[in-house]
């Protein structure tokens, strides 16, 4: 009985360290996700010869990360095929009103895959992302931004903007010189609505590699 009760104890003073262990675990692996996003959009573009778009924006209180491929608006069976400008006007469209679970049918966009932070899981942990990206009148501060619009050329070339919604975003990304700024999505965990413990940031500079550190 003595050793039941002691180890009952010991449970009850771990869960708590093991459960912010847990939450902390979380929020790292889907920021290396988001990582390797990034890194997949720029290694897709160069090998299929088409842009791809990282968007990030909001999902109920806690954000979305999609990764999307330009595509020519080519009818099959000779259709679609890679495009390569991020900045074809209307060439983004379908991404404003894409649904995950419904997607509709498009040849100016193919979604590659995407990281829905507002789900069930993150109820407890609360785990939530946030957008920053450069000044565009001040590259020495990061502003937060509701959403952002990172898009990469099969030639390397980067475009990025802020905006309001995705939408907004999409719009001024594409009336953009190249980027050299940088750009972060961070990963916080909440408790109580206030950040808790380490944020995951990654950070996209330019046409450099994206990278994960922690603050």
């Amino acid at each position: 009985m003595i050793v039941v009760v002691l180890i009952s104890i010991l449970a009850v003073i771990a869960a708590p360290a093991m459960r912010v262990a847990r939450d902390d675990r979380m929020a790292f692996d889907y920021a290396r996700q988001i990582q390797q996003m990034a890194t997949r959009a720029k290694s897709r573009a160069s090998g299929r010869g088409a842009a791809h778009l990282l968007i990030a924006g909001p999902s109920g209180v806690r954000g979305r990360v999609w990764l999307f491929e330009a595509l020519d608006n080519t009818a099959a069976p000779l259709g679609p095929n890679p495009a390569s400008s991020c900045r074809t006007v209307g060439q983004w469209a379908p991404i404003i009103g894409y649904v995950p679970t419904a997607p509709a049918a498009t040849n100016l966009t193919a979604m590659v895959e995407g990281l829905e932070l507002n789900a069930p899981i993150n109820i407890d942990p609360d785990i939530k992302a946030e957008f920053a990206i450069t000044d565009p009148t001040d590259p020495l501060t990061l502003v937060v931004t509701p959403a952002l619009a990172v898009c990469v050329t099969p030639n390397g070339t980067v475009y990025a903007a802020e905006g309001a919604t995705m939408g907004a975003a999409i719009t001024n990304m594409q009336a953009r010189a190249p980027f050299t700024g940088i750009a972060e999505i961070r990963i916080t965990r909440s408790e109580g609505g206030s950040p808790k413990g380490l944020s995951r940031n990654v950070t996209l500079a330019g046409a450099a590699a994206a990278r994960i550190h922690s603050k």
